[in-house]
């Protein structure tokens, strides 16, 4: 949308769900009595860092394979004009 790079993107994602959920939790303490009514917030909070911790993990598995992909096509390209190069001697 704002035309970032995906990692970028990615991070950016993970922080805002990380910080809405602390911020839940803070204003629950602040504004009632009662402790318990952070509790759902503290639990979005935990389950924010658990499932950013697995994305931030396939992400990274996806990105060092999308890597690997486009590193071979540049390779296979750079050997096919060598190879045309060599026959035009």
């Amino acid at each position: 949308m704002l035309g970032l790079p995906d990692k970028i993107c990615r991070t950016m994602s993970i922080e805002v769900g990380m910080q809405n959920s602390t911020l839940g939790a803070v204003l629950a303490a602040l504004h009632f009595a009662d402790p318990l009514t952070a509790a759902p917030c503290a639990v979005s909070s935990c389950t924010h860092s658990l499932m950013g911790s697995l994305l931030a993990a396939v992400w990274r598995a996806t990105s060092a394979a999308e890597e690997e992909a486009a590193e071979g096509e540049e390779k296979g390209k750079g050997e096919e004009g060598k190879g045309e190069e060599g026959k035009g001697e």
